[in-house]
């Protein structure tokens, strides 16, 4: 698809425009912003999701619990948990609204950035998702379910607000459960690296058409 269609009604939805196809491949995208700030409209998770769509998928961007500051949120580890339930509940909306949107309930992937990628480690917990695309979002000690999704992790060496330790961590683990998973490495690559998109976009884009 070369168009999208963009609802604003009640959540950010992108489907491929001019499109009658049924029972499509969703993909649930949950932004960052440290827990603390952040929008389902602003920054790149427009961007990411405005591509998918232009490949077939509808996605949806959406928001969820925030705290006022750092002092109330405290860690990050403490902040991904809560915000999953949110993400669940984004969930729920979606799949009960399956056939508006002409997809498959079966066939819905998450992924998220920074911390939406936090949130969405703890929201493949509560529910089974086709696969995860994690963009720069990897909390320190999070640890994969037995039955985690196959998992994409993007991430650059240079990221000074999450650590590229950590999606390595993961990412071993991860291997060590036998869950299928590749790590895409961006050698020098600052936190939110979009200046990267075509080096990692289709290499996402074909991990999620695989795996969905």
């Amino acid at each position: 698809a070369t168009e999208i269609k963009k609802r604003v009604e009640e959540n950010y939805t992108y489907e491929p425009a001019g499109d009658t196809e049924k029972n499509r491949h969703a993909v649930l995208f949950v932004h960052g912003g440290g827990f603390v700030t952040g929008t389902r409209a602003q920054g790149y998770p427009p961007v990411i999701c405005t591509l998918l769509a232009k490949h077939g998928y509808v996605c949806f961007s959406i928001d969820y619990r925030l705290y006022p500051s750092g002092k109330e949120r405290g860690t990050y580890a403490d902040a991904a948990p809560q915000a999953a339930k949110d993400v669940d509940l984004a969930r729920k909306w979606i799949l009960e609204r399956a056939d508006e949107f002409g997809i498959d309930p079966a066939k819905l992937a998450i992924s998220g950035g920074s911390a939406g990628g936090m949130a969405s480690i703890e929201a493949c917990k509560l529910y089974d998702y086709s696969a995860f695309a994690c963009l720069w979002g990897t909390n320190a000690g999070a640890s994969p379910c037995d039955d985690f999704p196959p998992t994409i992790l993007i991430h650059g060496t240079a990221d000074q607000l999450v650590a590229y330790d950590n999606c390595t961590a993961f990412y071993a683990k991860l291997q060590d459960k036998n869950i299928p998973c590749q790590l895409i490495t961006l050698p020098d690559a600052p936190h939110t690296p979009m200046s990267k998109l075509s080096e990692f976009a289709p290499r996402m884009v074909e991990f999620l058409y695989k795996n969905i």
